[in-house]
C-alpha cells in the first residue's frame, strides 16, 4: 500500500514539473557591453501573453562594463514584456550611484534578429547614456526533470520499503 502511494505522489510530481518547464533568456549585445539574462515559465512565452511573473522580474539581472550589477524584483525595479508578439520594457534603478538602466525589446530597424533590443545606462535624469548596446535575446528552454528518472526513484524507493519491512 505504501508503494502504491509513493508511485502515485511520484508521478503527480512528474507532471507538475513538467507542467511548471521555465525558459532562459540570455543578452548577446553587439559591443558585449551588458551580461544580462532573465527567466520566465513556459507558459509566458505564448501568443498573447506577458512576461508578468514573479520569476521574470526577480530573474532579471544586468552587469554593465564596470562589473556593477542591476538586478530586477524590487521596488526600485519593474517592467514586463511577451514573446509573441516580441515586445520588452525593463528599468532598473541604483539609487547609491543615481543611475538607471533601460532594456527596451521589440522591433529594432535594421536588426535581423527576432528578438532584437537595446540597453542603456545613464545617469538619472540626465539625457547622456554612460553605455548603450543594441543586440538580441536568445531563448532556450531549461530542462526539467525527466518523468523516467523520477520513475525509477520510486522504483527504488518501493523496492527500499518492501525489504525494511519484511
Amino acid at each position: 500500500m505504501l508503494g502504491a502511494r509513493i508511485v502515485f505522489l511520484t508521478a503527480i510530481l512528474a507532471l507538475s514539473a513538467k507542467a511548471q518547464g521555465t525558459v532562459l533568456f540570455i543578452w548577446h549585445g553587439d559591443s558585449n557591453f551588458f551580461q544580462a539574462s532573465f527567466q520566465t515559465y513556459y507558459y509566458e512565452i505564448a501568443p498573447g501573453t506577458n512576461f508578468s511573473s514573479d520569476l521574470f522580474l526577480s530573474s532579471m539581472a544586468v552587469t554593465n562594463p564596470l562589473g556593477q550589477t542591476y538586478h530586477g524584483g524590487d521596488s526600485s525595479s519593474g517592467g514586463s514584456g511577451s514573446f509573441i508578439p516580441w515586445g520588452l520594457n525593463f528599468q532598473l534603478i541604483n539609487f547609491q550611484r543615481s543611475t538607471e538602466l533601460v532594456i527596451e525589446g521589440g522591433f529594432i530597424l535594421g536588426s535581423p534578429y527576432r528578438t532584437a533590443g537595446i540597453i542603456w545606462e545613464q545617469v538619472m535624469s540626465a539625457p547622456d547614456d554612460l553605455w548603450f548596446e543594441r543586440g538580441y535575446w536568445s531563448v532556450q528552454q531549461i530542462p526539467e526533470p525527466a518523468v523516467g528518472s523520477l520513475a525509477v526513484v520510486a522504483a527504488v524507493t518501493v523496492f527500499v520499503s518492501r525489504r525494511k519491512y519484511r
